[in-house]
């Protein structure tokens, strides 16, 4: 099969991808994902390593973002345990934090606390670590400190911190990989950070 076709396939098919999560669009994402999925079957044996992390990568964020955590687990799981050297370094770094949002979201406290700190030295060492990361951990070992009673006021502390990162030339790459406010709006307003992004966007359509 010729190269071409391996290229088109790469770089087309993460245009595509790219495409609806920064539309929001993850009904649509979800679609494609599938298309992928079928496309990274075929050329297993000749795509490069760290792009195919990188499409995983974008699935687990699109399970994420519609609330099915336990199948973005499953993803991160075996990208963060058997794959993850693969990734570049803020990748791998946001697939952490990734995973242990998820984690937060089902519960798993005491499992959580134990990943927390194992991504709090792994981020003393890293060369690439993005402010955005940082204040995810540092909102997570708070909220999980905290009785269920008064997680949501740590979430509402953090809340305007994280916003003002999407003015931060440097942050709104970080932000494209894994938008930490407007999780943290979802979770405040009991939704999915589907719905959040759904309910935004006639607000984001006014001002274009």
């Amino acid at each position: 099969m010729p190269a071409s076709n391996l290229l088109a396939f790469q770089y087309l098919s993460l245009s595509k991808l790219n495409h609806h999560l920064l539309a929001n669009d993850y009904q649509q994402a979800e679609i494609t994902m599938q298309e992928i999925r079928e496309g990274l079957i075929k050329y297993k044996d000749r795509i490069d390593e760290h792009r195919s992390m990188l499409f995983y990568y974008k699935f687990a964020y699109i399970y994420f973002a519609q609330g099915n955590y336990t199948a973005a687990l499953d993803i991160l799981d075996e990208i963060l345990q058997t794959r993850s050297s693969f990734l570049r370094e803020d990748i791998h770094y946001n697939a952490h934090l990734l995973e242990l949002i998820c984690r937060y979201q089902l519960d798993q406290f005491m499992l959580l606390d134990y990943r927390l700190t194992a991504l709090q030295r792994l981020l003393k060492k890293g060369r690439d670590v993005s402010k955005l990361q940082r204040l995810g951990v540092s909102l997570l070992r708070k909220a999980i400190g905290k009785p269920a009673s008064e997680r949501r006021d740590v979430f509402r502390y953090y809340q305007t911190e994280l916003q003002q990162l999407r003015d931060d030339p440097y942050e709104r790459k970080a932000l494209k990989y894994l938008d930490l406010p407007l999780w943290v709006s979802s979770l405040l307003a009991d939704q999915t950070l589907q719905q959040t992004a759904q309910a935004m966007k006639p607000f984001k359509d006014q001002r274009l």
